[in-house]
């Protein structure tokens, strides 16, 4: 899992600590526990910064394990907003934001949405997006995720369910591989066009070179699908159809490049500026302003226009903004609207002494898929509950040091 080197402000990112590289090996191989527990004391250690990338890579990871409250704000708890935008913000109306992406995407052949790598709630929306697109006639999936390996890629449209080494976040991440897998079932064809090894090595280095290279390989699959449209799931900067940051130093991400290179006009989507876990402080304070207007996720009006702040501000066509996250014995509410209910946990798995990861896996699928859910239970401590479909499952365990 690479850190959130798509950030607004990302610059090309440091070399990680060993404790990163081992981490993220120990996740490869699916072990959620002993990953965390290595990182977990250089992410949170003294003078821990919140750009370092041990603590991205933590915060990112923390959500694995059914860890589903906001991680640590970044900064400052509020800021003060631009007057003119305090006033727009509180004269804001709310209107159901999946109802105003279709109908602009219902004229559009492109639709690209963001996601915070740390906010799971973010995957619940691409997938309710997903399931509006399709039938909008929406065929084609593709996520920055996806490992662009053309072997995994037909074995994921073949199967219909994400393994571990599917790609970055889907192949770790419980809500993102059921995000995937329920996307599939509707008849998606998955697409992958991170860039590759081989476009690493001739082209720019850096956000320059990736950002070229995804956008080609996007150019590519639209000239390829004639007709076809496309629904693009992307992390932060990586939805803006124009450049951004200082005038001195402005970069133009991968959506503002395939625009440009196809002359294709995609819906472009952010949901991770005007958020209760925003990695933005602006973006933390106008949600709290609004948060209360909320009863599903929503875009912001102003006398009929959509309104926009922070550093995508006239660079995406929509901002959302989801409720407040609702707990229910731990678990976060908004995982019913996955087709999913609550199940206690089998009671000859919970811990005698200590503290054990408990995973739930769709009992059709092999040894190597991605749990369903897991959650962490402490001996002595009630147990949260899995959140499950209605189908047959099989269990497993990871103790802190035996790993799976």
């Amino acid at each position: 899992m690479p850190p959130a080197a798509s950030a607004p402000t990302a610059d090309a990112a440091p070399q990680p600590s060993p404790a990163v590289i081992d981490a993220a090996r120990l996740l490869d191989r699916g072990e959620y526990l002993r990953a965390l527990d290595l990182l977990e004391p250089e992410a949170l250690g003294p003078g821990t910064k919140p750009e370092d990338i041990a603590y991205q890579v933590w915060m990112q990871m923390r959500p694995l394990i059914g860890s589903y409250a906001p991680p640590p704000a970044f900064g400052a708890a509020n800021v003060r907003l631009p007057r003119d935008e305090l006033r727009k913000l509180l004269r804001a109306r709310p209107r159901d934001a999946l109802d105003a992406i279709a109908a602009s995407a219902a004229h559009a052949r492109l639709v690209i949405l963001n996601e915070a790598h740390h906010s799971p709630r973010d995957r619940l929306f691409g997938l309710q997006v997903a399931q509006r697109l399709r039938r909008l006639g929406y065929t084609l999936l593709a996520a920055e995720a996806f490992n662009n390996d053309p072997r995994r890629m037909e074995r994921l449209a073949r199967e219909r369910f994400p393994r571990r080494g599917t790609g970055s976040y889907l192949g770790e991440e419980p809500i993102f591989a059921d995000f995937v897998r329920q996307a599939l079932q509707l008849g998606y064809r998955p697409v992958a066009y991170e860039q590759t090894f081989e476009q690493g090595k001739k082209g720019p280095p850096g956000i320059p070179g990736r950002e070229q290279a995804e956008a080609e390989n996007l150019a590519a699959i639209l000239a390829a699908h004639p007709g076809e449209k496309m629904l693009v799931y992307v992390g932060f900067s990586h939805a803006t159809e124009a450049p951004i940051g200082p005038p001195e130093a402005k970069v133009e991400w991968m959506a503002a490049r395939l625009k440009t290179m196809t002359g294709v006009d995609p819906v472009t989507i952010d949901q991770a500026t005007i958020a209760e876990d925003s990695i933005d402080a602006e973006g933390r304070t106008a949600w709290k302003l609004v948060s209360r207007k909320l009863r599903r996720s929503s875009i912001l009006e102003t006398d009929g226009k959509a309104l926009m702040i922070g550093p995508y501000a006239g660079a995406v066509d929509f901002q959302v903004a989801h409720p407040a996250v609702r707990l229910r014995d731990g678990r976060p509410t908004w995982l019913t609207e996955m087709g999913r209910r609550p199940r206690p946990v089998p009671s000859e798995l919970l811990p005698t002494k200590g503290r054990r990861l408990i995973q739930a896996f769709i009992a059709s699928e092999p040894a190597d898929a991605v749990p369903i859910d897991q959650v962490l239970v402490e001996s002595g401590r009630p147990a949260p509950p899995l959140m499950l479909p209605p189908k047959p499952m099989h269990f497993a365990v990871q103790d802190p040091r035996s790993g799976p």
